[in-house]
């Protein structure tokens, strides 16, 4: 829910954004009405919790007349430093810690999974039995000494979620990626130690009016910058908690002045996007690049160029561009500028799909740095990549794939082959580029452009045969192995609307007798086995309450198909001249 003053904050926080640039944000602590008092769902039990600090009598401090308009109730009180100090121990409890690393708009809004991933200080070890269970419901035994399985009861996060945000736990609702079971009502989830956050955050001011509390923190040791800006974390005291109303950051913290707030709109449709650049600091000898959406970063990078057999960070931005160049009707990223030591550089992302997935295209940089050395432009990049296709419009496919084989082609050191393949049925091929023995793409042709399916897939190490297809099917095939050979997984997998392909089904085999059940080969595992087919776990990927007879009859339908290996048959010049070019 979003308050009064939400609303005010953030037009005054625009305010100041719009006339401060890009400096650090001190905000003036703009305030309404506090919101109405909540009535919890749920009964709490006295636990051990963070401390609310009391608040200090304004009276005492701040001279109140009932005749004029007083600072405290235009703007609110400023905190003291004591109020600062006691907030800055609170919210760096395991109670409300989560809550300061990822912004939200509104308790709804919240990423629970971030907030709870260290047990938000209610979770506890899962038992023995409990573990045994858990492994045995989701047929995974991959966990190592870093991993433990953790366990919050269903009572104990209802209560939370409601002294914390006013949100009630529904489990049909609620997106938390943990598993429920119904006998000990209770939530479980694998932590990994890795996951664990070990930064500290001071409150470095704020104010309040009433019961509402707008808190400015510092992520310390960091360069307040991007991820780790300061955020703006509003607040209602309500019977003994703080509830959250909203966490915002401040993305124009340290930026890049004259190349942030680049408003684009990659996806069609979908909303307008801010770039945000921020130059080199402290020890980093990169800018660094986020894309923010609703206030969320939704893609990061360093921004590292190839240059032939070396490549080097971008330190100086030139120009900034977005056109879409792989033909797939989302919007490509390009930047030039120079590096710490003057090289001139260019940076090309190109996007994979509607998610907003970007991957780096080094071997078109290193095409750029070989043919043109300098005086790059996003005039004359864009002129090399889409020639006289300034519109980015293909009529049918052959002029689609005929740009990508281009763009393949460019690549001086690749040794790429083709194919047309039919994978789905219809009247419109797909287009596979092989990188015979290392990698695999396969796009098809949608609604006037491109669709990767499968984006330079690796094959041929690491016990991966490579991939194969069922024609008219849509169904993909893949073999892999690990632990040299002991354990053996069979993956099928299918399209998905905007996206690459993604293992809808897949079978784990193993090959050696896995006498403690950890799911890895031990040594004496392997030496006391004699890789025979000892056991086989079947998968479905997008539905976990699937049957295993379900999950079995699909892949034995799957294992039906005739399926054909995914390598290229034609060369450039074939597969042009397949296409009439």
């Amino acid at each position: 829910m979003k308050t009064k003053q939400i609303a005010l904050l953030v037009a005054v926080t625009t305010m100041v954004l719009f006339t401060a640039g890009c400096e650090g944000l001190t905000l003036p602590g703009a305030f309404g009405d506090p919101p109405e008092k909540w009535t919890d769902s749920y009964e709490t039990e006295s636990s051990e919790e963070a401390v609310i600090p009391e608040k200090e009598n304004p009276s005492e401090t701040t001279e109140v007349t009932e005749t004029s308009e007083t600072a405290e109730d235009t703007w609110g009180y400023e905190l003291s430093g004591a109020e600062l100090a006691d907030l800055t121990e609170v919210f760096n409890t395991q109670e409300y810690y989560g809550f300061l690393l990822k912004p939200f708009s509104s308790p709804e809004d919240i990423d629970w999974d971030k907030v709870l991933e260290s047990g938000a200080g209610i979770s506890k070890e899962a038992s023995e039995a409990e573990v045994a269970k858990y492994r045995e419901v989701t047929r995974d035994m991959d966990y190592s000494s870093m991993a433990t399985v953790i366990t919050i009861s269903e009572k104990d996060l209802a209560e939370y979620l409601q002294d914390h945000a006013k949100v009630k736990l529904d489990r049909r609702t609620l997106k938390l990626n943990w598993r429920y079971f119904e006998d000990t009502k209770a939530f479980y989830h694998v932590h990994w130690s890795y996951q664990e956050e070990d930064a500290h955050y001071t409150c470095v001011s704020g104010k309040h009016h009433g019961d509402t509390y707008t808190l400015e923190f510092r992520k310390d040791d960091s360069s307040e910058a991007g991820d780790d800006a300061n955020r703006i974390l509003t607040v209602v005291e309500n019977g003994g908690h703080y509830v959250m109303q909203s966490n915002e950051f401040l993305w124009g913290n340290n930026c890049d002045p004259d190349h942030s707030f680049v408003k684009v709109e990659p996806v069609p449709g979908d909303g307008v996007l801010d770039l945000m650049i921020y130059p080199p600091t402290g020890d980093s000898n990169s800018c660094e690049m986020y894309l923010v959406k609703d206030g969320k970063s939704i893609d990061y990078s360093r921004l590292y160029c190839s240059t032939g057999d070396n490549g080097e960070y971008l330190t100086e931005i030139s120009e900034i561009a977005f056109f879409d160049f792989n033909a797939d009707g989302f919007k490509d990223i390009c930047i030039t500028g120079f590096s710490g030591t003057g090289t001139e550089l260019v940076y090309l992302d190109e996007s994979i799909d509607k998610n907003y997935t970007y991957e780096s295209r080094f071997d078109l940089e290193d095409w750029f740095y070989a043919n043109m050395g300098s005086g790059y432009t996003v005039r004359t990049i864009k002129e090399a990549l889409l020639g006289d296709n300034t519109d980015e419009v293909y009529a049918d496919y052959k002029e689609a794939y005929a740009q990508l084989i281009k763009l393949a082609q460019m690549n001086e050191n690749s040794n790429y082959s083709y194919d047309l393949i039919d994978c789905d049925g219809d009247d419109i091929p797909e287009l596979m580029i092989d990188g015979t023995g290392y990698q695999v793409s396969l796009y098809s042709f949608e609604n006037g452009h491109v669709h990767t399916l499968m984006h330079q897939w690796g094959y041929g190490a690491g016990g991966n045969s490579g991939y194969s297809y069922a024609p008219g099917k849509n169904v993909f095939y893949n073999h892999n192995q690990d632990y040299a050979g002991a354990i053996h997984y069979e993956s099928y997998m299918t399209p998905e609307e905007g996206t690459e392909i993604t293992t809808a089904y897949y079978k784990k085999a193993y090959f050696f007798n896995d006498a403690d059940g950890d799911g890895y080969p031990s040594d004496d595992e392997l030496e006391n086995s004699d890789f025979d087919e000892y056991r086989v776990d079947y998968y479905c990927c997008f539905d976990r309450n699937m049957s295993e007879d379900k999950i079995r009859d699909t892949i034995a339908e799957y294992e039906s198909y005739a399926f054909v290996e995914m390598i290229g048959r034609m060369s450039c010049e074939e597969v042009m001249k397949k296409l009439g070019k």
